[in-house]
């Protein structure tokens, strides 16, 4: 039986955002109805070491048992692999083997554009604003203990406005960027942060 805390914790959840490492060729060809991929599990890894993801499709899985109105959102672009070649995104592997362990199509929603872990923060971000869930809505399964950096940059050089809150340093030239942190914590610092635009000036990054 799961924990009672996380069963809790997981109940006020809105969505959970699953960050995807890589894919790779799956040995059958008829695997997920003919896709022909499969996520990266264990140490498997691609061209920057280890890339799983199917563990985390696994935990989404759960969560999503757990409370079976949770939004899950692979979140992963194009394969790192030298030999993925036309392989479809990562999201669009991951949402197969989560419909396959269980979870229903109307619950998954795949975010294809991402190729690092910088643009995982930016689209994931994008998706929870356009429906404006908060931070405490949002659950991310990452890889554990893992940090990253995320640098951000206004558009005219930074001539239109200034970007403040948390973390957050730079500035020369419109380039700022939040300090190393876990996932959660740099989605909470981006969604928190401030632009305040000169007189005159368009309000857009």
């Amino acid at each position: 039986m799961a924990d009672e805390a996380l069963v809790s914790c997981v109940a006020t959840l809105s969505a959970v955002f699953i960050l995807g490492g890589d894919i790779t060729r799956a040995q059958n060809r008829e695997h997920l109805g003919g896709l022909d991929w499969r996520s990266l599990r264990g140490l498997e890894e691609d061209k920057t070491g280890p890339m799983p993801s199917y563990e985390r499709v696994e935990a989404g899985s759960c969560l999503h048992r757990m409370n079976p109105s949770l939004l899950l959102i692979p979140s992963g672009g194009k394969s790192n692999l030298p030999t993925a070649g036309d392989s479809p995104p990562i999201a669009t592997v991951m949402a197969a083997e989560l419909r396959e362990l269980g979870v229903a199509s109307t619950a998954i929603i795949e975010e294809t554009q991402s190729f690092t872990t910088q643009e995982h923060f930016v689209h994931c971000s994008a998706i929870a604003r356009a429906r404006r869930w908060n931070s405490a809505e949002i659950g991310i399964l990452a890889p554990s203990g893992a940090t990253d950096t995320l640098t951000i940059t206004l558009s005219n050089g930074g001539t239109t406005g200034t970007l403040s809150g948390s973390g957050l340093s730079g500035g020369t030239n419109g380039v700022c960027t939040l300090a190393a942190a876990a996932a959660a914590t740099i989605t909470s610092e981006l969604d928190a942060l401030v632009f305040t635009p000169k007189a005159g000036a368009p309000t857009m990054l």
